[in-house]
């Protein structure tokens, strides 16, 4: 399964402790390209969390372990609402002018 990175450039990286929401850091960026840098590598971020879920799933299927299926589940689904709830946003950032 390929995993997919995105190193913006200019971009600092900040450990899971200190992780801003791609709200705060769309925010924090100045000009447009870095927004739309921030907000590619965000989606591909996205993807390889589904990504790793959802092959984690399949594992759990093949293996017949419904606790972990239960668990996956739920963690999929806490993805997908937290990053649903934030696609408006994102979209928002990147189609407002700069002001």
């Amino acid at each position: 399964m390929a995993v997919y990175r995105a190193e913006p450039r200019g971009l600092k990286r900040h450990n899971m402790t200190q992780q801003r929401s791609i709200n705060q850091r769309l925010n924090r960026a100045g000009s447009l390209t870095v927004k739309k840098e921030i907000a590619l590598d965000w989606a591909i971020s996205w993807r390889n969390e589904q990504s790793e879920l959802m092959r984690k799933l399949g594992q759990a299927v093949k293996d017949d372990d419904f606790d972990a299926l239960c668990i996956i589940t739920g963690q999929l689904k806490a993805v997908t609402d937290k990053r649903f709830t934030a696609l408006p946003n994102v979209i928002e950032h990147l189609t407002k002018p700069n002001a």
